[in-house]
């Protein structure tokens, strides 16, 4: 519903089956395995790499959307409590946006492993040590462009019907 937990993040909205076949599609540009359709995707994982590898990225998924979660509620709360005479979207846009952003980066080693894990790559420490901290923040930049985006749109339109909704009511 609105997950306003992890707000903007696919996968919190989507089952880790269809996550991890959104996952494979997107790489396919990358010379990945190309399926006709998500069902598709489903389908060739499961029969060839069996039903676990629909869902190996669970335990990383949750590893980084609940952290995620945890600093962005906290930070944005804390930045509206000082703006509190000023309550609005200004005050709303720029608290979820220093939360969203405080969160993405403290979260993304976890989003980069899940991702690794979900592509097949192995998100071993071997894997880790290889790639180095730079491993760790492979995909950042696009992460960083799109999740505090969504998140921080996402909790000013909840915040602006809240009020609207408690002054009718």
């Amino acid at each position: 519903g609105p997950r306003i937990d992890a707000a903007g993040h696919d996968a919190d909205r989507i089952p880790p089956q269809v996550s991890t076949a959104k996952a494979r599609m997107e790489a396919s540009h990358a010379g990945a395995a190309t399926y006709r359709s998500v069902a598709d995707a489903i389908r060739t994982i499961a029969r060839t790499e069996g039903p676990l590898a629909l869902v190996r990225g669970l335990p990383l998924l949750l590893l980084t959307n609940a952290p995620f979660a945890a600093i962005h509620f906290a930070v944005y709360e804390r930045i509206r409590a000082w703006g509190a005479a000023k309550r609005g979207w200004a005050v709303n846009l720029g608290a979820g946006a220093v939360a969203s952003v405080l969160a993405t980066v403290a979260t993304q080693p976890f989003d980069a492993l899940r991702a690794r894990t979900m592509l097949n790559l192995g998100a071993s420490f071997g894997a880790v040590r290889a790639g180095g901290v730079a491993g760790l923040f492979a995909g950042f930049l696009p992460r960083l462009a799109k999740r505090p985006l969504q998140t921080t749109l996402i909790w000013a339109v909840f915040e602006d019907l809240d009020q609207r909704l408690r002054r009718r009511g």
